[in-house]
């Protein structure tokens, strides 16, 4: 994998090994656990879109 994976391979822009990359950070991404909404208490009909199927 070259560096700048979306542009061309070139003499500054050579394949290198992946392990040599820096890592993601993918805490940014992370899913906010704040306050719980609880259970919604309404009924879905069976033929609701949102009725979860077994």
């Amino acid at each position: 994998m070259q560096p700048r994976g979306f542009e061309r391979i070139t003499h500054d822009n050579v394949v290198v090994p992946c392990e040599s990359l820096p890592a993601i950070d993918l805490t940014l991404w992370q899913e906010n656990r704040g306050a719980s909404l609880g259970q919604s208490h309404f009924d879905y009909p069976e033929t609701s879109y949102y009725y979860k199927r077994k």
